[in-house]
């Protein structure tokens, strides 16, 4: 069996996926995000694939597409997105939904980058490939002539003077590269990579947010779905549909036709709810909200016969989470959730024997940077159409009202199951799933060796992360003896990042955690304010390195959520298992005791997880941070480094 993409007519000229006017708008069938394909997989395969984006190629070499050269541009340009011109979005190869790059596991993907952006949140950027366990290829004595996976690289755009981080921050700063205008990647996927979706986005502290939020991102495959699922009751092929979920708030002069993104995103910008639209909401008539699927305003899904369609879901904007659900409606109005079979998280199968009940859900709740996969059954008999609607049924992030944001519900797609099913009974089976996982190996708690300066945690001991947003009253802030947590500036709202080393005492509950936590801080973020000592959880991101970890290690860390407001934990270059949860609850927590690379962590809420950090291609230096972009820019990041130690 062989998982396809189907094959949808792209008109001539449209090929790159440049949404200008006379692009179909709402209503329309979704496109195919991989026409034209970038890919060393379809390059391989034996058939006839279509023809390759002109932005990318795959040369032979010793028989084999092992290598995907790309050459990415990032520029302001127009994009049309349903019935909205907008003038100046962030695109990548002028396109507000970019070509997918897919690879095999142990191919590499060449880059050469050009920066052609302009304006204040788009003088500097880079790139980075999110969820791959790939080298950021920039430890001591690493190769540099090209990039790893490096966020501690920066392009600047022509003649724009370098202001990273690195001008502030302490001694122990993470060293930063920066270039003009261009810049060479090269990223080496390993052998035995787990299979699945990932994707690729910019990423300079600061103003990744309105460059993400205005539309640079894009997919990334490894492997093939069908690598990883079969269908348990016949021989049959699952369509495989890509949807990528962008929110991207836009602006405009009054009675003026073309629209603005909106760099100052606000999660109050649906405020207008008598005015909300399939895919869209306002706040005035010059403010909007748009919610597309793959570059379109409300498009149509339509599941034909067969085995059903595996849907690869990944949310690829900046901040808005989305609590998505598939609901059938009957012509009498009657709403019915639809069951979505779990396959993968995060780029990693899922797996389930033969024998074993599917994992199920109706709803799922995908953050920031999140991606998931699931199998959409046909739900009725032969004979008659059936509608569904594809939605975000809203998700406040607050502890209590005002405390956070409101995300809101729309509806992104219509789905239309097709009339005609040759046996319902067999035809929409769940499927199998291949596990994933074996390339991350969870089981050696601790590295072996460390030394002073990067020492490895002791029996019982854990490494401790703590969220917070401190509240300081303006009129404390105004004082001239007030000093704001570390490497934030006394304007900014604080979004902190802490983190400890120490011993949980209690762990059977939010408050014994949280209480180990400011326990074991001590006076590591003070600062003096009324001629006394001023303590913070954390400090805002400065470069410098807040935590070394010897390897190979694989750790256990409790993830603190001391702030009234959901955040999201995301890790670069690995993954963790969830172990236990403690405080606030939530129906729509994501999947248990599967492997992530980001997680909701509620106001209130401490997790615990396992990480690996125990891969040849993690040691160098990258970041953990909240993925709500918002609170990422405005300082929730810390450095980590995996170091290998030498044996003396």
């Amino acid at each position: 069996m062989r998982i396809y993409h189907e094959i949808l007519a792209v008109a001539a000229g449209a090929a790159t996926l440049v949404f200008l006017v006379g692009s179909p708008v709402s209503g329309e069938p979704l496109r195919d995000l991989t026409k034209p394909f970038c890919s060393s997989v379809d390059a391989d395969y034996a058939g006839d694939p279509p023809k390759m984006s002109p932005n990318c190629k795959a040369p032979v070499a010793d028989g084999r597409h092992d290598t995907l050269e790309i050459s990415l541009k990032a520029a302001r340009g127009p994009a049309q997105i349903g019935d909205f011109l907008v003038a100046d979005a962030y695109l990548y190869n002028d396109s507000y939904a970019p070509e997918v790059w897919s690879v095999d596991p142990g191919d590499k993907i060449s880059i050469a980058f050009d920066n052609s952006l302009s304006g204040t949140a788009g003088f500097r950027t880079n790139l980075h490939s999110h969820g791959l366990i790939v080298s950021p290829r920039n430890a001591p004595g690493a190769p540099t002539e090209r990039l790893g996976d490096n966020v501690y690289a920066l392009v600047y755009a022509q003649g724009a003077e370098a202001q990273d981080h690195s001008a502030h921050s302490s001694a122990n700063a993470v060293p930063v590269r920066n270039f003009e205008k261009t810049a060479e990647y090269l990223i080496d996927i390993p052998k035995d990579h787990p299979k699945g979706l990932y994707w690729y986005h910019p990423h300079p502290h600061g103003i990744s947010g309105p460059q993400i939020a205005g539309g640079m991102a894009g997919f990334l495959t490894v492997g093939q779905a069908s690598d990883y699922v079969a269908h348990e009751l016949k021989e049959g092929e699952i369509e495989e549909k890509l949807l990528m979920l962008k929110d991207t708030q836009i602006t405009r002069q009054p009675g003026a036709k073309e629209w603005q993104i909106n760099d100052k995103y606000d999660a109050g910008n649906c405020g207008d709810s008598a005015r909300k639209e399939n895919g869209v909401c306002f706040k005035d008539d010059n403010n909007a909200w748009l919610f597309p699927v793959n570059g379109q305003v409300y498009p149509t899904i339509e599941v034909k016969e067969g085995v059903g369609q595996l849907w690869r879901i990944g949310n690829l904007g900046a901040n808005a989470t989305y609590r998505l659900e598939l609901v059938e409606i009957a012509d009498d109005g009657k709403e019915t959730p639809l069951p979505l079979q779990i396959i993968a998280n995060d780029g990693v199968a899922i797996g389930r024997a033969a024998g074993q009940k599917p994992l199920i859900q109706e709803k799922l709740l995908v953050m920031p940077s999140a991606r998931i996969e699931v199998l959409v059954r046909h739900p009725g008999a032969a004979g008659k159409a059936k509608r569904a609607v594809f939605r975000t049924i809203g998700f406040d992030t607050g502890a209590t009202p005002g405390d956070g944001d409101t995300w809101p519900a729309i509806d992104l797609a219509e789905v239309v199951f097709a009339d005609t099913l040759a046996d319902s009974d067999k035809d929409s089976g769940f499927a199998l799933v291949t596990d994933g996982s074996a390339a991350i190996d969870l089981k050696t708690l601790n590295a072996t060796s460390g030394n002073a300066d990067c020492p490895r945690l002791a029996e019982g001991e854990v490494r401790m992360v703590a969220f917070d947003i401190p509240g300081v009253p303006a009129s404390e802030r105004s004082r001239p003896d007030f000093t704001p947590p570390r490497g934030c500036t006394a304007n900014q709202t604080f979004q902190i990042i802490g983190s400890v080393v120490t011993k949980v005492a209690d762990d059977s509950s939010f408050k014994g955690v949280l209480s180990a936590f400011d326990q074991a801080v001590g006076d590591k973020y003070s600062r003096s304010f009324k001629e006394a000592p001023q303590a913070y959880r954390g400090k805002c991101f400065d470069g410098a390195l807040d935590t070394c970890v010897p390897y190979p290690s694989v750790e256990e860390w409790w993830v603190v959520n001391a702030s009234s407001e959901a955040h999201n934990f995301h890790i670069h270059q690995t993954r963790f298992e969830v172990l236990e949860v403690r405080g606030a609850s939530s129906d729509f927590t994501p999947i248990p005791n599967v492997l992530e690379d980001n997680y909701p962590v509620l106001a209130g809420q401490a997790i615990k997880v396992r990480i690996a950090l125990n891969r040849p291609e993690q040691i160098g230096t990258f970041v953990y941070h909240c993925h709500i972009l918002q609170h990422e820019d405005k300082g929730m990041m810390a450095a980590i480094e995996v170091r290998k130690i030498e044996a003396k």
